[in-house]
């Protein structure tokens, strides 16, 4: 297996249960959709590059905190 599937796997594990088979399946087309950009680095233009790059941090942190928003929505309250 390959270590960005075992990481979303991992991380999976703090995503609640009802939504983790949506978020794993959207972060694993994710990662094979930039697994084949970065197949293609050395044919890239250094304004696609620094755009791949730049939208990978922001979808992460996006997605850090959509997890966090979930976490708290699905926490009972008393």
């Amino acid at each position: 297996m390959k270590p960005h599937l075992k990481l979303i796997q991992f991380i999976g594990l703090i995503v609640p249960r009802r939504l983790r088979a949506d978020w794993r399946q959207e972060w694993e087309a994710e990662l094979r959709y930039r697994e084949l950009l970065l197949a293609d680095w050395d044919k890239l233009d250094w304004r696609y590059k620094l755009d791949l790059c730049e939208s990978g941090v922001e979808i992460a942190g996006k997605q850090v905190k959509r997890v966090e928003l979930l976490c708290e929505n699905d926490t009972p309250t008393h």
